[in-house]
């Protein structure tokens, strides 16, 4: 609607002036008995009814802008309002998610006494998507190095790291260690110390109850089997076995077809132990075939050689072990030089080494 303009500033016309004499003179012939007096006031009187309407008009139309902008006034702040209640709303939706991933913290809760060891990021991410991963990580040994890494590399060290059939750039810190120890050569002490670390950390990552249940009675019952006191094959044939059937879990699981690998099948551990003894007894006649066989010793006739003024004499002296010998010969004289005196040269030996 368009602006009216404001007929407050308006003043009345002078109707008794003779500007507007001709417009009284005709009204005057137009109406009999009527006056110059009487026709201003006939004309002023209508200009005050017309300029009371148009002010009626404009102060109606003021009245409604006036609430319009308190309309809009009262819808900005309303508009505010939301916007401040949203932005509320989303920070507690925020800190709600913070609370759900991280937990609510207790102003009144300090620190536990114990604090378990940490392992690598690389082995907590394996377990997160219930991916096998090796138990030197979980070893008094694996957190050790985790904690002596941690304190020398930061977040933006970057190692080069296989992805499938592609190699991907991550933090070091979520990398596999280079000085892993493959579950088969852990020893069973290792085994045991790793166990209750372990069982910490897929606590912590919320893994089905029935996983970790299946897994504490699986190293409960290789921890308890008789095979522990059959030194030296029995504690190797249960890492072995802890080793193969972890590894094969998390590849049923990955595929689907998962097992209860709580139950131990003593057919298969049987199996390995006897694999064990079978490469043992394999190495034993393998190191006696390619040993080297002792040396006998062969006598030997060493000559024992007598220089006098007769001819050259031989005698021979008998020595055990073979050698290399050699001889100094005498000095040739001249037939007037006087005779040497008798003498018993011996050839010096060498036995090379057997």
């Amino acid at each position: 609607m368009p602006q009216l303009p404001n007929p407050e500033l308006e003043i009345a016309p002078d109707f008794t002036s003779d500007h507007y004499l001709p417009l009284r003179q005709e009204l005057i012939n137009a109406i009999p008995d009527s006056t110059h007096e009487s026709i201003a006031q006939r004309l002023q009187d209508s200009w005050a009814l017309e300029h009371g309407a148009r002010l009626d008009a404009f102060n109606a139309q003021r009245q409604l802008a006036q609430e319009e902008r308190e309309q809009a006034q009262r819808d900005e702040t309303e508009r505010l309002r939301q916007v401040a209640l949203q932005s509320e709303q989303d920070k507690l939706s925020e800190l709600d998610k913070i609370h759900e991933r991280f937990g609510k913290a207790s102003e009144d809760l300090m620190v536990d006494d114990y604090l378990v060891p940490r392992p690598s990021n690389y082995a907590l991410e394996k377990l997160r998507k219930y991916e096998y991963v090796e138990l030197y990580y979980f070893t008094p040994e694996g957190c050790r190095e985790t904690a002596l890494y941690a304190n020398d590399t930061s977040d933006n060290t970057y190692a080069i790291a296989e992805d499938g059939d592609r190699l991907t750039l991550k933090t070091a810190a979520s990398t596999a260690s280079r000085h892993v120890i493959k579950d088969a050569a852990l020893t069973w002490e290792q085994v045991e110390l790793a166990r209750p670390i372990f069982f910490q950390h897929i606590s912590t990552l919320q893994w089905p109850a029935q996983y970790i249940e299946w897994n504490m009675h699986f190293f409960l019952r290789l921890g308890s089997h008789p095979y522990r006191g059959r030194v030296p094959f029995g504690p190797r044939a249960l890492v072995h076995y802890q080793a193969r059937v972890r590894r094969q879990w998390h590849d049923a699981l990955a595929q689907k077809r998962g097992f209860n690998l709580s139950i131990i099948n003593e057919a298969l551990l049987r199996q390995i132990f006897d694999e064990l003894q079978q490469d043992e007894k394999t190495l034993v006649i393998q190191s006696v075939r390619f040993s080297p066989s002792p040396v006998t010793p062969t006598p030997l006739t060493v000559p024992t050689i007598l220089f006098n003024h007769a001819p050259l004499t031989l005698r021979f002296t008998h020595y055990a072990p073979p050698a290399t010998c050699y001889m100094p010969l005498p000095t040739l004289r001249p037939s007037h030089s006087p005779p040497l005196p008798s003498r018993t040269l011996r050839a010096a030996c060498y036995m090379p080494p057997g």
